[in-house]
Order: structure tokens, then C-alpha cells, then sequence
């Protein structure tokens, strides 16, 4: 039912003629709105979150005014001498549609290197009503800020609300014992009590404060966890009896201590209804605590059963989870799982019955085995009229917006963008009272704020009354004939809807978008479409121009820009694809520009582009060409593009010759045929990278084949958070016969095999393991060489690392642990450089391949390059790796059993100050050497950085060598290729004996010069003295040239 803004005020005869007699509903999408409202002795003050195009004070039964006109965000005062109480700050503003900034990065107080929770004040009876709080979890800097491990209050426009600078606020309570997991959620209650979560295990918890975080003022709900006598653990599972909770990630409060009626929802880590029983059935549940009056801590006995049993969590914890609560008392359970196979959304009734799931949503509408539309979702939010489900993915930041009918999200109705940016890690989504979503990333390490456009009015009351209005209709549109076809008499069209008042003609503007040009492609859209007075519906038509020329499919889109009598709904745009009728065009361009040529079911991969006529299928013919020869590959001759699609892949796989021939170039041409003609560009070229190596005889520094056990040549150096020896490092160990890993490429089946933390239960377990070959110290320019295969836990908690490094001192253990809370035996002192690589190609906390060094402090692993896994997708493909759960390449890495199971040839390449890693001749990594780590030993290792324990997790190494590398005389760059596409050019080139930091473009408008340095050019190192320059290209044609 909808509360019709005349209702509300009625009395505001000077404002209702202004807004001219519309009756605007009551809903929350809006934008600016005041807070802070104080009147004394004749002064009256507010805030605005944002930018006003009008604001008015009006009291006296809103028969007296004053009008402020436009005003910017921030605080503003003004004197009115004879101001009455009640008042209200009328705040109005029409902007584009579209969620959009209002938030200001350079601010300092949006800058936060660690948060973990958000929350704002919605009361608008609340003398604190829209202040923000954010949760940060552990001291660091962002963005040139240094902040703490604690609490951070701001106003609605991002100033500090209690000055408290850069120190945080902790209301006396010790959010350090929980390291990164606390402070964790941050909740408000009805009675304006800051509620927070403690999500670690030693020290977890929920903890109330003041709304200003006093002095003194925290205390514990519940009381502190203690040690499980039968297990000797402490905030795991098995909690034991003595406690009744676990470690918290996630709250709802209804209800209020003052009032008698607290009831507490917690999403619980570990609680389960046995608390002795080790078995996880139970596990990231929602438990219902009826507290009342208290006293606290309160030690009643948890339920007998969850309110809500997770039923795909149930077995593991470990994972980010939210709570939170719509108008009409449903609850929402946000549940990020790395899998993505589990509902990323739950909905729950009062009673504690599941109503919805997004996995089963989503398959209803895409098919059984579609991907969860909200997977990945760290936290979601519901808006405060309940209309709209909002969450943020932990994955890649994306914030998805939903509209939900009677508290149910609909899943056929979202809109989704980017806050930050595409990489990880979402944390946290909250609405405020005028429907503006608010946003914080560790990742991107800011606080941010978005607006979701379109007209409104927000008006605050001084008496506590809160509403936002906008305007009576709600307009939406369908492609209702989403494609035509040039020389077609049947247009494409686009239908608009309206909801709401259909009384009046009413005329919405659009803007037309897409890759179609208005009045060349198609007959001209005028930007407005009208409804006539009583209609519900309105179309316009989208009518193709005819031409001569092969062209791609192209896009008409139309998006509504709301306006004073109307708002644009969900759907707001949509698109109509034009095909062409002309014949097809073939055009070919390189999708997968390398395999290597040992690795079994490796391949380069092509793409054909078809532009003109897609009703047809169309055979094309493939001719190859290139330094390869016919016996290096095989591919096929003829691609089918079936009808409808523009493009079509196909794969080349190599062929392992044997010989010592370098790397060779495959060059994939469009042959003429039938049906279609030769597009531009008509050929590609990838290569394949040759595994044979020049002789190593009389460069062998140091070898070993871990045939026989040569542990008597080796240090073993372990480190584990929980001190427990849990460790595999087994010499000579027939990997063949007993983990079923194939022989490396020597032919043999014995090697090194390390792991940590699979075997003793102890919780906090994260360990690492060194090994360094004793009485070897190297420097100058050398290579490490050696087999290395990746097995992958079959069990969650995937994420482990293979070790191996240069420049160590061989006295030091180098670990990662990324588990927070709970720091018993921390990794210390290390030392060296050396690289992590990732077996499931994930990017937790940010970090996937890494390349880290020492700097001798107790948190030693300073990262000194990383790169995510996904850059590095068309090297290591899936298939023939196979990276578990995460379904994608970029991780040299197998789970057991996989035929295409392959091993890597590493290399870790020390030259003059730079040190690249390459894996299958593809560089992964390269930095500079600017430490002070230029010479020393060599280390193999293995890591597992988090607490969980795996199961067949391991490395196994073969074929170790240390090779002398020989000066090189750096050799002219000479290029081997240029591809010009989509505003960019790709020169690749080879530059024997050069690094990409002493390579330069030049460029000139004639061949003759003058030539100068190209601006905004990357250049990345291919291996191999290979190299690969991308520069943006516009304007004339240039020449460029590679300068050394």
C-alpha cells in the first residue's frame, strides 16, 4: 500500500504549491535529506549528505517558509528569529538516473585500510539519526591515513562526527585480542545502542556500546569463551558446554534492554546443539537469544536448535556472513562461499522457515545448472521501505539491486554496478534512511557513497518525522522486439510501462545509447515517447537503414531519465540488437597467444569474427603458416560458425617435438571460400614456446634429483601459528604409486613432496615449511631450475602455496599466515626473496602469485608483486590444470585424478638486479632487486597461510638445478608483430639481453621521423627476451619504433 505524500502534508499549503498539486508517493529511492536539525536563540542548523537543488525550512503548520535555494552538502546555519517548533528542512533535487558517487575519495575520514563493518543510524526520532559507523580491524594506513583497531563515527557528508581525528574509538573494549575479525559488524539497535560482532575465535563475541562510543561505556552480551575441557580448543567447533556461543560474524536486534524485549539473532561460526560434538552439521546458522532485560553477560542457555539451520554451511565455517532484518520481520542470511555452488542469499520468515534462496531463483530462471545471479555476496542490506535488496559481492565488488514484491527478492528485476572496481574484496552494504547505499572495500581500502538519482524531496522534521517522496508514476521498458534486420519490413520495439498514476498525458525523455548510430543505422528516435491520459503502455519502434556494408550486429539501447512526474523503475533500459544483410566477412584475431610445447593438451586459441548476414551457418577455411612446422601442431582446417553467432573459437594443440628449436610463431589465416568473403584483419599469429633447454654441461652450480634421499644435504626449517609439527618433507617419496601424481618429465617417479597442516587437528594451525641446501651461497647471474607439481585439496579450505625463493640466509623460516585473531607463534624474521604461487587460483585478501621478501619485523612478509591467477588464465588453461572448485585456469595446479594432470618447469631467473620467475617459459612474475637480500641460498617450501586443514594439499619438486647464466650482449629490439583493435595497438618484439624497464616506444606521424616517446605505453616482459608494448591509438596514423 502506498502512503500518498499529500497525506503527509496536508498542512503545507506553501509547499504543496510549489510541488503544484502532484501526489507524490512515499518510497525510499532518494537522495539528499537533512540531518542535525537544532534551533537556539534564533539560530536554526543542518546537514545535507549531499548537494540540494532547493531547500526550504518550514513550520507554523507550514504556513511560514523560508526558502534557502540550491545549497551545498556539509553544514549549514541560518538565523530566523521567530522560528517555531516543530519545523522541517524540505530538501529537494532532480538528478540523472543511475547510482552515481556522492561521496568524495580525497576525504580522509573515507579512507580505511582494514574495515570490516558498516552501519547508519535510520531513527529519524534519534538525536544521532544518519550518522555512519565503521568498523576498521586492525591498524594500518590507507591512502596516506593511519588508522587504528576500532570504531569510526561519521555524519551523513563524511566529517568526522566526534573528532576523534584518525584515533579510533573502542568504548573501552579489546578489539585487539580478535586481530583482523574485530571490531567485525556494526549494528544499530532501536534504542540507538551500537551493537558489534567479534568475529575471531580466542576473543568472539558481540559487544554493545553508546552511540558515542564513551569511555566505559562497551560491555559483553555474551560472557567470554572458554577452553572446551575435552579438546583443549577454544571459539571452534566443538564450542564445549561451558559457552554459549561461538564467534559471531553477524547480528539482528529487535528490541531494546531499557524496554525489556531484547532479542538478539546471531549468525554463529561454531555453535552447534551438541557443543561436544565435533561433527559440523550446525555451522554459520542463525540462533535466536530472547534476552529481555538482561542482566549481561547473558549466560542463559542457547536454544536447542537454530532458529535457522544453514543447510550449505553447515559442515564449514571460515566463511563471511551477514544478517539483516526487513520492515516486516524477514530475515536475510548473505552467504559467501568461494564455491559459488551455495546460495549467496537466503530468505527466512519470523518463524525461522526458509521462503527463498537465490541458487534456487536463479535455476528457475536460467536453468539447473546456472550460476547464482548474487554468489559471492559478502553482505546484503534491505532498504528501509523494504522494496529493494541490495548486496555486495566479496569477489569483485559488484553491488546487485534488487526489487522484491512482499519482502521476496525478484530475480528478473536487478541492476547491478561497480562501487570500487572488478577485483576483491567486497565487505560491507547498508542503506541509509533516504535509500542511498553505502559501501566499504578492503580491497580498494575507502568508504563510499551512492545516490540513486532521479527527483525527490526528503523532508526532516525536527519532531522526529522522516519521509522522502517522489513522483506518482513508475515507468519501465522491454525490448518487446529485441532485433530486426536491415531491408526487414518488421521494426525492432520498445515498450514502456507505467505504474502509478495513469490520469494525464505524461511524456518521459530517453537517452538512446548502444553501438547503432541514431538517424545512420537506424530511422531517428526522438528522445521522448508519450503516454496518453489513461494508458498504461507506449511504444516506439526502432526501423533499420539498409546499406551496403558487412557489419557486426548492432545495438540500440534506450535508458529512461526520470523527471519530475515519473521515476524510472526496473527495468529502466533496454536494448535492440540490429542484424546486417549483407554476406559475411571473416576476420580472424588471436585469443590464446602461447602454449607450451611439453605440456600435454596445451594449446594457442583463435578467434573468427563474422560481421555481415548471422542467419547462415558458414564453413571457413584455415590455412597455417609461421617458423612452425606441420608436425609441431595440429588444428583443423575448416571452423564452422553456426547461425547466430559472430564469433567462433578453435584450438591448435602442440606437438612436443623433442628438439632443441626455439620458439616457434603459428600464423592462422582466413583461406578464400564459399559463402563468405576475407575480412581484415585475415590472419593471426601465437606461438609455441619450446621446452628444450641449451646444454647445462659445465653451468651445473648445484643439482638434485631427489632420487635417492639426500636429506642429510638439506636444513628443514618449520613455523606454525599453534606450534605443532605438522609437516610432510619426504626425500625420495614415489609420487607415482602413491599419490597417483604422473612421472615428472625425466621420466622419474620419485621426488620431493612437502605439505603442512593436514594431519593434527590443533586449530590455528597455519604453517610453512623451508628447505635450503646446506653450504651453498650464490650471486651474480644465475637460473634455479626444476620440476614442480601442484596438488590440490579436495576439501575447502583450497587456498595453499608453493614455495621457492633466492638470496635466503638459510637460517630463517619465510611464512605467510592471512587467518586473523588468534596469533600464538607468529611467522618472524624472514628473510630472502621469494614466490608464493597459489594452487586454486584464488586472490584472497587481494593476493594471489606473490613474490614477497623479508624486512625482519614480526608480520615479515612484505609483498614486493602480486598478480591475480585471472591474468594469467590463457597460460595456465582449465583444462589441461585443473585449479578445484574455482572452475578457472590461471594456476599451474591439479586436483587429484584429473588425466590432464601436467607437470611445470620453473625457473627462477637472476640477472644484474632483476629476478623473474617464469613457469613454463611465461614470465609470472618480475621485480627488481632493490633489497638488501643480493646473494645467498636457495629454498624450496610450502605454505599453507589460513587454519583450515586440508587434506592431499602438497608440491612435489623433481630435477632441482642451479645453471650459471653467461653475460649476454643485449641485441638490437627487432618487432615480430603489430595488431591494431578496439583503440589500441599490441606491438610485440624481441630485445635479447634487455629488461622492459630499459625498452621505450617512439612514435611519428611519418616514417622519416622526427620520432619521441609515445605517451601512456605499457611494456610487459613475455619471457624469452620477448616483449609485448600496448598503446592507445587515435587520431592519424602513426609509425612507432622500439628504442633501447
Amino acid at each position: 500500500m502506498r502512503t500518498k505524500y499529500s497525506a503527509r502534508f496536508s498542512a503545507f499549503s506553501p509547499f504543496t504549491a510549489i510541488v503544484a498539486g502532484a501526489l507524490l508517493s512515499v518510497c525510499a529511492l532518494a537522495v539528499p535529506y537533512a540531518t542535525d536539525l537544532k534551533y537556539a536563540d534564533g539560530t536554526v542548523s543542518f546537514r545535507l549528505n549531499e548537494p540540494a537543488d532547493n531547500v526550504m525550512i518550514v513550520w507554523d503548520n507550514g504556513t511560514r517558509t523560508n526558502d534557502l535555494g540550491a545549497l551545498p552538502k556539509g553544514l549549514f546555519t541560518t538565523n530566523i528569529a521567530d522560528l517555531t517548533q516543530p519545523f522541517r528542512v524540505v530538501v529537494s533535487r532532480s538528478a540523472p538516473g543511475g547510482w552515481t558517487q556522492t561521496s568524495d575519495d580525497n576525504n580522509n575520514t573515507v579512507k580505511f585500510n582494514s574495515p570490516r563493518g558498516l552501519a547508519v543510524n535510520t531513527r529519524p526520532a534519534s538525536p544521532y539519526f544518519g550518522r555512519v559507523y565503521i568498523a576498521n580491524s586492525a591498524a594500518g594506513t590507507a591512502g596516506g591515513r593511519s588508522v587504528g583497531d576500532g570504531i569510526y563515527v561519521l555524519n551523513t557528508d563524511q566529517t568526522d562526527a566526534l573528532g576523534q581525528g584518525d584515533t579510533p574509538l573502542t568504548a573501552g573494549l579489546d578489539f585487539t585480542t580478535g586481530g583482523a575479525s574485530s571490531p567485525y559488524r556494526v549494528k544499530i539497535g532501536e534504542d540507538d545502542t551500537v551493537y558489534i560482532t567479534d568475529w575471531s575465535d580466542g576473543a568472539g563475541n558481540l559487544y554493545l556500546a553508546d552511540p558515542n562510543l564513551s569511555p566505559g561505556s562497551g560491555k559483553l552480551v555474551f560472557p567470554p569463551l572458554v577452553t572446551n575441557e575435552f579438546t583443549g580448543t577454544i571459539g571452534v567447533n566443538p564450542v564445549g558446554s561451558a559457552n554459549n556461543h561461538g564467534s559471531i560474524d553477524s547480528v539482528v536486534v529487535v528490541g531494546s534492554l531499557a524496554q525489556g524485549n531484547l532479542v538478539v539473532y546471531t549468525v554463529d561460526e561454531d555453535l552447534q546443539s551438541d557443543r561436544e560434538d565435533a561433527t559440523k552439521i550446525m555451522l554459520d546458522s542463525v540462533w535466536r537469544y530472547d534476552i529481555g532485560a538482561g542482566p549481561l553477560p547473558y549466560t542463559g542457555e542457547p536454544p536447542a536448535e537454530p532458529f535457522f539451520r544453514n543447510p550449505a554451511m553447515g559442515a564449514y565455517g571460515g566463511q563471511f556472513m551477514d544478517l539483516d532484518r526487513g520492515p516486516d520481520g524477514k530475515l536475510y542470511l548473505a552467504n559467501r562461499r568461494s564455491g559459488g555452488n551455495e546460495p549467496g542469499v537466503y530468505v527466512i520468515d519470523e518463524s525461522g522457515n526458509l521462503l527463498w534462496d537465490s541458487v534456487t531463483a536463479t535455476r528457475e530462471l536460467n536453468g539447473p545448472t546456472a550460476a547464482d545471479i548474487l554468489a559471492g555476496t559478502v553482505s546484503a542490506a534491505v532498504s528501509p521501505d523494504g522494496r529493494y535488496l541490495a548486496t555486495i559481492s566479496y569477489y569483485d565488488n559488484h553491488v546487485t539491486v534488487v526489487e522484491m514484491k512482499d519482502g521476496i527478492p525478484d530475480l528478473t528485476k536487478y541492476v547491478v554496478f561497480a562501487p570500487f572496481g572488478t577485483t576483491s574484496a567486497g565487505r560491507y552494504i547498508a542503506f541509509d534512511a533516504a535509500g542511498n547505499i553505502h559501501v566499504i572495500s578492503s580491497g580498494y581500502a575507502l568508504y563510499r557513497v551512492f545516490s540513486p538519482g532521479g527527483f525527490t524531496i526528503a523532508t526532516t522534521g525536527s519532531d522526529g518525522t522522516f519521509a522522502v517522496a517522489t513522483p506518482p508514476s513508475v515507468v519501465t521498458v522491454v525490448a518487446s522486439a529485441n532485433t530486426t534486420t536491415e531491408g526487414s519490413a518488421t521494426p525492432g520495439e520498445f515498450a514502456f510501462t507505467r505504474e502509478g498514476d495513469l490520469t494525464g498525458e505524461l511524456t518521459v525523455k530517453y537517452v538512446v545509447e548502444g553501438t547503432a548510430i541514431n538517424g545512420t543505422d537506424y530511422e531517428i528516435l526522438s528522445g521522448t515517447v508519450t503516454f496518453p491520459a489513461g494508458a498504461e503502455t507506449a511504444t516506439i519502434h526502432v526501423t533499420a537503414i539498409d546499406d551496403d556494408i558487412a557489419e557486426a550486429p548492432e545495438t540500440v539501447t534506450v535508458r529512461i531519465e526520470s523527471g519530475q512526474r515519473y521515476t524510472a523503475g526496473t527495468p529502466g533500459s533496454a536494448m535492440v540488437t540490429i542484424l546486417d544483410n549483407d554476406s559475411p566477412a571473416i576476420s580472424i584475431a588471436t585469443k590464446f597467444p602461447t602454449a607450451y610445447e611439453r605440456t600435454a593438451g596445451d594449446y594457442v586459441a583463435f578467434r573468427l569474427t563474422r560481421l555481415g548476414d548471422t542467419s547462415v551457418d558458414v564453413y571457413v577455411n584455415i590455412a597455417y603458416s609461421g617458423t612452425a612446422q606441420p608436425a609441431d601442431f595440429t588444428g583443423p582446417d575448416m571452423v564452422a560458425i553456426p547461425a547466430g553467432a559472430t564469433t567462433q573459437d578453435f584450438e591448435v594443440y602442440t606437438v612436443d617435438n623433442n628438439l632443441l628449436d626455439g620458439d616457434r610463431t603459428l600464423v592462422a589465416t582466413v583461406a578464400t571460400g564459399t559463402g563468405y568473403t576475407v575480412g581484415f584483419p585475415d590472419s593471426a599469429t601465437a606461438t609455441i614456446l619450446d621446452d628444450e633447454l641449451p646444454s647445462e654441461t659445465d653451468k651445473i652450480l648445484f643439482a638434485d634429483d631427489f632420487d635417492t634421499d639426500t636429506s642429510a644435504n638439506w636444513n628443514v626449517l618449520f613455523g606454525a601459528n599453534n606450534n605443532v609439527d605438522d609437516k610432510d618433507v619426504l626425500f625420495a617419496y614415489d609420487y607415482y604409486n602413491l599419490d597417483l601424481v604422473p612421472p615428472a618429465p625425466n621420466g622419474s617417479t620419485l621426488g620431493l613432496k612437502l605439505t603442512v597442516n593436514k594431519y593434527d587437528p590443533t586449530s590455528y594451525g597455519a604453517a610453512g615449511v623451508n628447505l635450503y641446501p646446506k653450504n651453498l651461497s650464490l650471486s651474480g647471474n644465475y637460473a634455479v631450475r626444476f620440476n614442480m607439481f601442484i596438488m590440490v585439496n579436495t576439501v575447502a579450505g583450497t587456498t595453499e602455496h608453493a614455495l621457492f625463493g633466492v638470496n635466503h640466509s638459510g637460517a630463517k623460516t619465510n611464512w605467510v599466515r592471512q587467518t586473523s585473531g588468534n596469533v600464538q607463534n607468529p611467522a618472524f624474521d624472514a628473510d630472502g626473496i621469494w614466490f608464493a604461487i597459489v594452487a586454486d587460483a584464488s586472490q584472497v585478501n587481494g593476493l594471489g602469485h606473490v613474490c614477497y621478501t623479508g624486512n625482519g619485523q614480526s608480520n615479515p612478509a612484505m609483498v614486493l608483486a602480486n598478480r591475480s591467477p585471472l591474468d594469467l588464465a590463457d597460460v595456465f588453461k582449465s583444462p589441461p590444470f585443473n585449479a578445484g572448485d574455482s572452475g578457472i585456469g590461471g594456476s599451474p595446479a591439479c586436483v587429484p585424478g584429473i588425466t590432464t594432470a601436467n607437470w611445470s618447469d620453473v625457473e627462477i631467473r637472476c640477472v644484474n638486479d632483476t629476478i623473474t620467475l617464469l613457469v613454463n617459459r611465461s614470465v609470472v612474475l618480475e621485480v627488481t632487486n632493490s633489497t638488501p637480500y643480493k646473494s645467498g641460498t636457495i629454498m624450496l617450501g610450502y605454505n599453507d597461510q589460513f587454519d583450515s586443514i586440508g587434506n592431499v594439499g602438497a608440491v612435489y619438486f623433481d630435477n632441482l638445478r642451479v645453471v650459471r647464466l653467461d653475460t649476454v650482449t643485449p641485441k638490437p629490439p627487432s618487432i615480430t608483430g603489430i595488431v591494431v583493435d578496439a583503440g589500441q595497438a599490441v606491438i610485440t618484439f624481441t630485445a635479447t639481453g634487455s629488461e622492459a624497464g630499459q625498452l621505450t616506444v617512439l612514435s611519428s606521424t611519418t616514417a622519416e621521423g622526427p620520432y619521441t616517446s609515445a605517451p601512456n605505453v605499457t611494456i610487459k616482459p613475455l619471457g624469452n627476451d620477448r616483449f609485448e608494448a600496448t598503446i592507445p591509438v587515435s587520431g592519424p596514423m602513426q609509425f612507432y619504433m622500439i628504442a633501447r
